[in-house]
């Protein structure tokens, strides 16, 4: 492993499991795969429980998905589940379910599972080889597909919110074959709302508002005014929380986000983005490879098993804030932009944060 890595949360104290053991296995397979978004993102509670007719709860809003245009949402209260839906083709039944923490843990679930189509129990490096990793610009998640007479697909996601979410289909072969892949995307789509975001770190962090450029703070008017680097394109910022996003034409995508409050540990966030590239958790920092790039500034520098997706994450401790600078892509795009990532968190670095 290499080094650092500034995610969108501040030191985000999600503590997310198990769920991702021994992902580093080299028989584990990734896949990178794009996000497929449908015009209305439905929003979840924070703890299993019935959605209303519009997939929206009365409860707390924390979690948002984006649902496959050809899903609908079974209104029907199921035990254990946050929200049912019928697939198509062939009305599969997708359930969605969410339980705090490491839900019992990799192994368990995934012989539940077998259990549920009649397979025996596998042990930990059988399960390691059925396991698939498929991961977007954000996100990545642990895939199961089995078969026996039945199928079964269950996409494991951690989308930050401390807790383990579970997307399953099971059924007849062909038509839960069918539904694989808009269930793939649909739980790669689990994200943290911009409000729950901004309050995912365990420090009580708050995200900066939408700043005007007369309110903006002298690092936001230095990245204003930052001559971007060949074949980088400033885009539209996704959310309140995001305050820059470029694209690169090697295929990275690069994102600045800054969250009050001082840092805290950083254990919990390298452990995020390792479960992002489907890696195992981390007891202590002894064994991470973390490179200090600037005076406030380290680096976190790490790949999926197989190398196709890698994450290079800034952050830079400022008095009253953190700011994280994010880049995802390839191995190969990744390297190739590093210097101009380093570039620009001494920028962040040398700059005042004279916002209050």
């Amino acid at each position: 492993m290499n080094t650092l890595r500034g995610h969108k949360h501040k030191w985000i104290a999600v503590s997310i499991l198990p769920v991702v053991v021994g992902c580093d296995h080299q028989d584990v397979r990734a896949y990178r795969v794009p996000r497929v978004s449908s015009p209305t993102p439905v929003v979840t509670p924070h703890v299993p429980g019935p959605a209303d007719q519009a997939g929206r709860p009365s409860t707390e809003q924390k979690v948002i998905w984006d649902v496959p245009s050809d899903w609908r949402l079974d209104p029907a209260p199921r035990q254990f589940r946050v929200a049912t839906f019928v697939a198509q083709p062939g009305d599969v039944e997708v359930s969605v379910a969410a339980f705090a923490g490491a839900a019992g843990g990799l192994a368990a679930n995934v012989n539940r599972w077998r259990s549920q189509i009649q397979l025996p129990p596998a042990s930990g490096v059988e399960i390691e080889q059925t396991l698939e990793t498929h991961a977007d610009s954000d996100h990545a998640i642990r895939v199961l597909d089995i078969t026996n007479g039945q199928r079964l697909v269950a996409a494991i996601a951690l989308p930050g919110d401390g807790q383990t979410w579970f997307v399953k289909a099971q059924g007849e072969a062909a038509l839960v074959g069918g539904v694989r892949d808009t269930l793939i995307h649909f739980a790669l789509s689990l994200r943290l709302d911009d409000q729950m975001a901004s309050q995912a770190s365990a420090s009580g962090s708050i995200p900066l508002p939408a700043g005007t450029p007369a309110n903006a703070s002298s690092i936001e008017k230095a990245i204003t005014q930052w001559t971007s680097p060949p074949g980088w394109s400033r885009q539209e910022q996704p959310s309140q929380m995001v305050a820059a996003v470029w694209t690169t034409q090697s295929g990275c995508r690069v994102t600045l986000t800054p969250l009050r409050g001082p840092g805290a540990d950083l254990l919990p966030s390298v452990n995020m983005w390792r479960t992002q590239l489907g890696l195992t958790q981390m007891q202590d920092l002894s064994h991470v490879g973390l490179q200090q790039i600037s005076p406030s500034a380290t680096l976190f520098d790490d790949r999926t098993a197989d190398g196709s997706l890698r994450i290079l994450v800034a952050t830079i401790a400022k008095p009253d804030r953190t700011w994280f600078l994010k880049l995802t892509g390839s191995a190969d795009a990744a390297e190739l932009e590093l210097h101009h990532l380093t570039a620009l968190a001494e920028l962040i670095d040398t700059s005042e944060d004279d916002k209050p």
